[in-house]
């Protein structure tokens, strides 16, 4: 579990790394605040909520990111492709934009939950995670984000629940990406 959490913060800070340095066409990539909330009403099912996604100005002199007023709301669908012994996973996120967005993608997540040490049932869980976008159409075509470890406090900012008979599974989690188009490369 250990090298686990240390390989996901690791890919936690390449991934804050390639935001700022250009990892991808620079021209063509956003760089936003997602915030993921999102609920599973059938164990078998999908999780589907929506990600509200802030996007960020970056200061080329200072490396300073401040909101740039642009907000947008997508809907996803989290779907669990494999769940391993180690509380390790993996899942396939499928959003798409409001009409008229050009925001359509599909990406490929991994990470780790991490039981809660207040949890009495056993249920709820903080979680690191990060993914990287695998096909999409319009605005964002390929791009990497993170999400779970505030970067302030160093705790978890992602917290879910999984299902139970008393209570629906659920996400909610912030992270950083950049999304990109590289359609033309």
């Amino acid at each position: 579990m250990r090298k686990t959490i240390h390989r996901l913060l690791t890919g936690l800070v390449l991934s804050a790394a390639l935001s700022f340095t250009g990892g991808m066409a620079g021209d063509n990539c956003d760089l936003v605040v997602i915030t993921a909330n999102n609920h599973q009403f059938d164990p078998a099912g999908a999780f589907v909520g929506t990600t509200e996604v802030t996007f960020l100005d970056v200061d080329p002199a200072t490396g300073v990111t401040a909101p740039t007023g642009e907000t947008l709301t997508i809907n996803c669908a989290v779907s669990l492709l494999s769940f391993f012994p180690d509380l390790e996973y993996k899942t396939s996120h499928v959003c798409k934009g409001p009409s008229g967005s050009r925001v359509q993608f599909t990406a490929t997540h991994t990470g780790s939950l991490v039981p809660l040490e207040n949890d009495p049932d056993g249920f709820e869980f903080g979680f690191i995670d990060s993914g990287e976008i695998v096909t999409g159409k319009g605005r964002w075509t390929c791009g990497s984000d993170a999400i779970g470890i505030d970067p302030v406090t160093g705790g978890f900012n992602a917290r879910g629940r999984l299902w139970s008979p008393a209570a629906p599974g659920e996400f909610v989690g912030t992270g950083l990406a950049r999304w990109c188009d590289c359609s033309d490369q």
